[in-house]
């Protein structure tokens, strides 16, 4: 367990599908807690209470603003490293839609 007696995973490392069934996400995605967003790295950081523990995701905004990288520089596509982890095709519809495809 950590420091505030919950149980962890191995890694400490969770898939966006992960965060939702850990109830950190609602089933659209969305921060379940009070968030901020980075705009430099289009993260969100939620602080989670009681613990000082910070949960930093790559929102569905991330995808979405490399899809539209994609789309305004005419790249002929793009590369993902894995996908097994998304919710509902959460993250890759964001990349997708942002694209226009």
């Amino acid at each position: 367990p950590d420091q505030c007696g919950n149980s962890t995973s191995v890694t400490g490392v969770y898939t966006f599908a992960q965060l939702v069934s850990a109830g950190f996400l609602d089933v659209n995605g969305q921060a379940l807690h009070n968030y901020l967003f980075d705009t430099c790295t289009s993260t969100v950081i939620s602080p989670l209470k009681p613990c000082t523990v910070y949960l930093a995701l790559a929102y569905e905004y991330a995808p979405a603003a490399k899809g539209d990288f994609i789309a305004d520089n005419s790249l002929a596509g793009f590369a993902m490293w894995e996908v097994t982890g998304d919710y509902n095709a959460i993250l890759v519809d964001s990349l997708y839609t942002a694209m226009g495809i």
